[in-house]
């Protein structure tokens, strides 16, 4: 199929014509999937296809009308599946980013659960074991943000090194944290 017929395609398929966008997401769909799953940390079938679907959303959810560009249909839905996909990194980095001392003291576990005492101190055993094994830079912002509960401008200045560098330093050590399979065990069992 040629680029130019894709985009009339879409066009058809922006104008309500089922069938345009039928043919359109069967050749695409599998492309996208395996684009996701590629990029996505760890991501279940489910994550994917709910990604997927979200990109032939923004695709063909738009109100203007699409126009045949010169790059072929597929660089059009890698666009927006990159897009979605840096959008879901930003929104994660904000969630992990918080602090676990803010929602779970592990030096005083609640006392009336003993289930979850334990559960508490595993999980606590598990993230010290895993910020071990991660680089020594990375392991002391997480000792820096986290444990001693500085800012970025008090760990910068504590390290040596820019605001920048630590921000980075702390997503990338957060995400590192995030895939160790022993804490993800942990968290499954819950």
């Amino acid at each position: 199929m040629s680029a130019a017929l894709e985009w009339q395609l879409a066009a058809a398929a922006m104008d309500g014509d089922g069938g345009a966008l039928a043919a359109l997401y069967e050749r695409y769909a599998p492309e996208v999937r395996r684009y996701l799953a590629a990029r996505m940390l760890g991501p279940l079938a489910s994550e994917v296809d709910d990604v997927t679907h979200d990109v032939f959303l923004r695709a063909f959810g738009r109100q203007h009308n699409v126009e045949y560009t010169g790059r072929p249909f597929s660089a059009y839905l890698t666009t927006i599946a990159r897009n979605l996909l840096a959008d879901r990194h930003r929104s994660a980095h904000q969630r992990l980013s918080i602090p676990l001392d803010d929602f779970v003291s592990f030096d005083q576990p609640d006392d009336t659960d003993p289930a979850a005492e334990a559960a508490l101190t595993e999980l606590a055993d598990a993230l010290r074991a895993a910020v071990a094994r991660l680089t020594g830079e990375r392991r002391q912002v997480i000792e820096c943000r986290f444990w001693l509960g500085l800012s970025v401008a008090e760990t910068a200045q504590k390290l040596d090194t820019t605001e920048g560098a630590v921000k980075a330093c702390t997503y990338r050590a957060v995400r590192a944290l995030a895939r160790d399979q022993r804490v993800r065990e942990v968290i499954a069992s819950w």
